[in-house]
């Protein structure tokens, strides 16, 4: 059996950046999802300047890419 230290429930924008950061920590992390992605998420859709104080990569070509 597989062993993690950290397990998350759902890859929305807030699991996917708590899973990511997990890992980056050096945690053995799984992410569970139950959709196909990528996928369409409401409250992914809008982003503030303050997700430059949470994330550590550019994002702005996931942006260009997204349909509006």
């Amino acid at each position: 059996m597989e062993r993690y230290d950290c397990v998350v429930v759902g890859a929305g924008p807030g699991g996917s950046i708590f899973a990511r950061n997990a890992a980056q920590k050096g945690f053995k992390t799984l992410i569970i999802e139950k959709e196909t992605l990528p996928r369409y998420k409401s409250c992914g859709g809008g982003l503030t300047h303050a997700i430059k104080k949470i994330v550590d990569f550019d994002y702005s070509e996931m942006i260009e890419r997204s349909p509006t």
